[in-house]
């Protein structure tokens, strides 16, 4: 997929820097900025087809680069292609155009990779680069019809094949693989949306944010599964699990009031039979390859991430059966059990407290010990 592009004001370099250290962390050499130019560059064309070929433009906004006409340009021409992702790095007020855009805040930020609004804007670029990825594959389907259209026409209407061929790719679907990555790009924004609303006490867009959650779990439903291959599938369980989180959990203290009680035991304990699937394949594909090359497990853990989304996994079956039990529909008890689940390298990553349901869940299991009876 294409690169990351930094806009900046140049008197904010030494924070576009920092950014872009940090996200070559995570992007490794496909991030760019202007300092990469070489030179003898035509640096104006080098800059315009850089920016229009980003898979994701990273927009660091402040007091000064509202201001720059550059900045303002870039910015715009990332909205109009669907790459922008914002940051606010000062308190500054956004131009009217991208006022309704979500920024990540890093006002803040220290340069910390971990950092939860780095990680906002991490999640944001990732799901800007699944999108680029996705438009460019309609892009080169839309091509390859259009040249099997113009090569059936110019051998006039006897050659049907090109003809056949042109009209096959009107009904095609797109790789599975890519639609299952293109929504859980979408679900990784829509996480980042939560986020962003959480405490706000809006039921409108509470209502929204739920609704577009539960389509998602759908819309993943309903790719087959015949020719993913064994790593997709397991993110399509996975995510689709976290979709139909997103539409039952509780993003406030309180649990919403918008859904009843049997659609959030309904919903979480589809998201638990997803994560269940999930793990299934994840011990599937761990087993084999300890089977075959034992020796080296650290190095494929390490590669893969398996370690990481095996816990990611667990807590968050932990959070859906604390909105069954939460709901009445189970005991607090099973999803404090998940959490034991998780490999304590990884409890700061996925702490319970961050969670209302897992924490409601804790506080019973607590009193439940300190209750005499």
């Amino acid at each position: 997929m294409g690169h990351v592009f930094i806009s900046y004001k140049r008197e904010d370099l030494d924070v576009a820097r920092n950014v872009r250290l940090a996200l070559r962390a995570e992007f490794q050499d496909l991030v760019w900025w202007d300092q990469d130019l070489v030179s003898g560059d035509q640096w104006s064309q080098e800059l315009d087809e850089k920016l229009s070929s980003a898979s994701c433009v990273v927009v660091l906004w402040s007091k000064l680069s509202v201001q720059s006409q550059w900045v303002q340009q870039e910015a715009a021409v990332a909205k109009a292609l669907g790459t922008l992702a914002p940051a606010r790095i000062d308190d500054c007020e956004l131009p009217a155009p991208y006022a309704g855009i979500q920024a990540a805040c890093l006002t803040d930020w220290q340069g910390d990779e971990k950092d939860v609004e780095f990680a906002k804007l991490v999640s944001r670029v990732k799901a800007c680069r699944v999108q680029h990825r996705w438009r460019s594959i309609k892009k080169h389907f839309g091509k390859l019809m259009l040249g099997s259209l113009l090569a059936g026409l110019s051998a006039g209407f006897f050659a049907h094949e090109p003809i056949l061929k042109a009209a096959q790719f009107l009904t095609v679907k797109a790789d599975p693989n890519e639609r299952v990555l293109h929504y859980k790009a979408q679900i990784l924004a829509l996480r980042g949306d939560i986020e962003a609303e959480e405490g706000k006490g809006d039921n409108a867009q509470d209502t929204d944010l739920r609704q577009r959650g539960l389509q998602l779990a759908d819309l993943i439903g309903e790719i087959d599964e015949g020719q993913l291959t064994p790593a997709i599938k397991i993110i399509k369980h996975e995510y689709r699990g976290w979709a139909f989180l997103m539409g039952v959990s509780t993003f406030a203290e309180q649990p919403p009031q918008n859904i009843t009680a049997e659609s959030r035991i309904d919903y979480a304990t589809k998201a638990v039979a997803e994560f269940d699937l999930a793990l299934g394949l994840m011990a599937d594909i761990t087993r084999d390859f300890r089977a075959s090359v034992p020796a080296a497990i650290p190095i494929y853990e390490w590669m893969t991430g398996t370690s990481e989304d095996v816990n990611r996994t667990h807590y968050l079956k932990a959070v859906a059966l604390a909105v069954i039990a939460r709901a009445g529909g189970g005991l607090p008890q099973a999803a404090i059990a998940e959490l034991r689940e998780i490999k304590p390298a990884y409890l700061m990553d996925f702490p319970a407290e961050s969670n209302p349901d897992l924490e409601w869940a804790l506080q019973q299991t607590s009193s439940a010990k300190n209750d005499p009876q």
